[in-house]
């Protein structure tokens, strides 16, 4: 009888055992993306997942953006940074409607090639009013930038379509040095130049509103107009 009942225990306990395998052993298959694809011309499609939102594109500087379609144009994304010939990877995955990511992140390349690279921009002037640059051949935009060197901060960035900016909003300390870059860029398939930069050498003076040229060690100022300043060497 005691024999029995042990058999009879050990018996309800493998049941229970068995029970609980497909509560704690078996998972259900996780959502993910399948069927990543990249034609010919940089358009990235994938089967869109059940439950998803949106999707995350990490592109290849690790720059996300999420998006609720299941197509992105890499090539186009490309031609728009003014990027170099070569291979560039990316990342999709997806999230659901509370922003949680449900699937883990497939990669992807696309092998891009540019028309060429852009000319460096020559800069003509830059008197802490105005910087002026020469046009470049294929350039769509310019991007400038402008640096505070003395606190390491950005003043000003911007892309335009013109060959000059006007800066005479910004308050140039004399003390303090600033840098100013200019690169030609372009949207149709060159890739960007490369940045072309100059130093302030303390041409701006905030106390009065006036902006100059660097003066020379043994020169003197004459006022030449509203703004400018011109330094005449002392005979």
């Amino acid at each position: 009888m005691r024999r029995r009942r042990k058999l009879l225990s050990i018996l309800l306990s493998l049941a229970l055992v068995v029970g609980m395998i497909p509560a704690f052993g078996v998972t259900a298959s996780a959502a993910s993306i399948t069927n990543l694809v990249v034609d010919g011309n940089g358009v990235v499609t994938w089967d869109k997942v059940s439950g998803a939102e949106k999707y995350e594109i990490t592109d290849y500087r690790g720059a996300s953006f999420k998006q609720s379609d299941n197509k992105f144009y890499y090539k186009t994304k490309l031609m728009n940074d003014g990027a170099a010939s070569g291979t560039y990877s990316f990342s999709v995955a997806a999230y659901d409607s509370s922003d949680t990511r449900i699937t883990a992140p497939v990669s992807g390349t696309y092998t891009y090639t540019s028309k060429g690279k852009l000319n460096k921009p020559t800069i003509l002037t830059w008197d802490g009013k105005t910087a002026k640059w020469s046009e470049v051949a294929n350039a769509t935009e310019y991007e400038y930038i402008v640096w505070n060197e003395t606190t390491n901060k950005l003043v000003a960035q911007d892309r335009i379509t013109a060959s000059s900016i006007n800066l005479s909003s910004h308050k140039f300390l004399k003390e303090e040095e600033f840098t100013f870059q200019i690169i030609a860029t372009n949207n149709n398939g060159y890739t960007n130049s490369d940045p072309v930069s100059v130093k302030s050498n303390g041409w701006y003076d905030v106390s009065e509103g006036l902006q100059f040229t660097k003066q020379p060690s043994n020169g003197t100022a004459k006022k030449t107009g509203e703004y400018t300043y011109q330094f005449e060497e002392t005979k």
